[in-house]
């Protein structure tokens, strides 16, 4: 016979194993079934999870496109002001200097018109003086 007295934890008589494993039969007998069923939805859910990953890798793929499009759009659109922006400065440019050239070319007009208009007026005067003289 056996010795009663305690157990160590997880030990079980081999008998009672055996009854709760009768037991639980009868109380589930198409455990089986359960088991096949919780199997399935096992692999479906793992199946899910490997498509749900794949799209995670795909989306962060695709972010990462989309975050080096944007700083190339960045940078284009950057360089594109600077371009605008330097060819708006070289037109302001040239039209001060053409403001300036067109200023100085006035001046030299005016001067010439106030030396033609002296010249005009030296020849009166002296085809005036010839005339009284006659």
């Amino acid at each position: 016979m056996p010795k009663k007295g305690k157990k160590k934890k997880g030990e079980q008589e081999k008998g009672s194993v055996e009854k709760e494993g009768k037991e639980e039969a009868y109380k589930c007998p198409d455990h089986t079934t359960k088991e096949l069923a919780l199997r399935k939805e096992l692999a479906e859910l793992n199946s899910e999870l490997r498509t749900l990953k794949k799209q995670v890798d795909d989306l962060k793929t695709e972010n990462e496109w989309l975050q080096e499009e944007a700083e190339r759009t960045e940078t284009e659109s950057q360089d594109y002001q600077t371009y605008v922006s330097r060819k708006a400065q070289k037109r302001q440019n040239l039209i001060v200097s053409l403001n300036d050239q067109n200023q100085l070319e006035l001046k030299e007009m005016q001067t010439k018109k106030r030396e033609a208009y002296d010249a005009i007026r030296k020849k009166q005067a002296k085809v005036d003086r010839d005339s009284n003289e006659e």
